[in-house]
């Protein structure tokens, strides 16, 4: 008797735990929802060389939360790295060179400087952010 209550008491602690990542597995979708989102808000609004710093550091700033708070969910509730929360951490990488673009005087030798980081972050391919962020180097270096 004794071992059929240590079985079923193991199968309801395991059913929770799943019940339990499922809950985090969904919690870090929305969180990478909320990004996504803010991330086309960033790209698709208008950026001008006034008001890109602080529009970047914004948007740096709530990113490094998302993947604060993605990271926080994987480690409690003992979760295999998510690649929403890979994907945040490459994107703050990708978007580098548009940050410091954003702290230089931004003249051409800046411009140049910059659209080649982006360049070499492109090396294995393109990246949705590394082309955002050279189409944002251009627009911004052209006028």
């Amino acid at each position: 008797m004794s071992k059929s209550l240590l079985i079923i008491t193991l199968s309801i602690c395991s059913l929770f735990a799943v019940a339990q990542s499922k809950d985090a597995k969904a919690e870090i979708a929305n969180i990478y929802k909320e990004y996504e989102l803010k991330q086309t808000e960033l790209f698709s609004g208008e950026l001008t060389k006034k008001n890109l710093a602080t529009k970047l550091d914004r948007f740096v700033r709530d990113s490094e939360s998302s993947l604060e708070r993605i990271s926080t969910l994987e480690v409690n509730e003992k979760l295999e790295l998510s690649p929403e929360g890979s994907q945040v951490a490459l994107d703050l990488e990708l978007i580098k060179p548009l940050v410091n673009f954003s702290k230089s005087a931004m003249s051409k030798e800046d411009c140049a400087l910059y659209a080649n980081d982006n360049a070499l972050n492109q090396q294995d391919g393109p990246e949705p952010v590394a082309t955002a962020v050279e189409n944002v180097l251009k627009k911004l270096c052209t006028k």
